[in-house]
């Protein structure tokens, strides 16, 4: 992290105008939603009562108290205001929390792990690798999420707006250090199947969930070999084909089937029973159906508003 402080640095030495440019905007924005803050609760402050006085009008005490306490505005103005921290701030708060519980790296570094495991599935049976190569793995792919956070993080702390080239150009460096490494770990084609994994988890936990348990009217089930393969079948064509929720036709024997559900059936019919086939077909017909005509009552819905 040192050496990304130091190229921000220079990034932003470089740039002192745009820096002072983009600090006096952020200060402004802030500055500008106090004013906002302050002119609505001063506004809120003017209730019905004070509306109906100043008009001539009265109101009887109890229901002036009814009419304000209701009021969307009365009830913003009655609740307390918070300030926005600022990024040092927020490092200084970070670091004595840190240091009043020494446990909370751990279990903040072992709650991410965890989440990768559910994305990317057991990577030693997806690639084909030892346990200890696919625990690496996990922790690089940890540090290449956390560099996207780092970077952004440090940016805004020295005044630089984390977009544009100057984003993209630090991160790009700090991740593709992290590919790098991960990269000597696996064959090509290992590399190629771990930017999949994500997808043929989703892919698998999709075929558990709705096909596994009753693949047919008959109840022939997916057998576990057969759910891995259409898995990845499946997350490959997701990948290298046009998946949307686009319809080929909405008529005939491929209604409401996209392009790469299509392919995935041509391929699967290799291993697949001719039943858990038709099962499949029929399953995603269904669920392409109903988001299909989803869609259409959304837009029915939006193009009634704009009129």
């Amino acid at each position: 992290m040192s050496r990304i402080r130091l190229f921000l640095i220079v990034l932003v030495s470089a740039g002192a105008g745009a820096l002072a440019s983009a600090l006096y905007f952020r200060g402004l924005a802030t500055r500008g939603g106090v004013v906002r803050a302050t002119h609505a609760a001063n506004t809120s402050a003017l209730g019905r009562p004070e509306a109906a006085s100043a008009s001539g009008g009265t109101s009887a005490p109890a229901v002036a108290a009814a009419n304000t306490a209701s009021t969307p505005e009365a009830t913003l103005a009655a609740r307390a205001k918070f300030k926005r921290l600022t990024w040092e701030e927020r490092d200084a708060i970070m670091k004595r929390f840190e240091a009043e519980h020494p446990g909370y790296r751990a279990a903040e570094e072992a709650m991410r792990l965890h989440w990768l495991r559910l994305q990317y599935g057991d990577l030693s049976k997806v690639l084909g690798v030892d346990r200890a190569t696919a625990d690496k793995l996990l922790t690089l792919l940890d540090e290449r999420n956390q560099t996207r956070r780092d970077v952004f993080e440090v940016m805004l702390e020295h005044g630089v707006k984390p977009r544009g080239t100057e984003y993209a150009t630090v991160l790009h460096e700090q991740q593709g250090e992290v590919d790098a490494q991960i990269k000597q770990l696996l064959s090509p084609d290992q590399y190629t199947m771990l930017q999949l994994a994500p997808g043929i988890r989703q892919s698998q936990q999709i075929l558990q969930s709705a096909l596994s348990s009753d693949s047919t009217g008959a109840g022939e089930a997916l057998t576990p070999d057969q759910t891995s393969k259409l898995a990845v079948e499946m997350a490959t064509t997701k990948a290298y084909v046009t998946w949307g929720t686009k319809p080929v036709a909405v008529t005939g024997p491929d209604a409401f089937l996209t392009q790469a559900q299509l392919a995935t059936l041509s391929s699967a019919s290799a291993y697949l029973t001719p039943d858990q086939l038709a099962s499949l077909r029929n399953t995603w017909a269904t669920l392409q159906a109903h988001t299909y005509y989803t869609h259409q009552l959304t837009k029915a819905f939006m193009a009634a508003e704009r009129q």
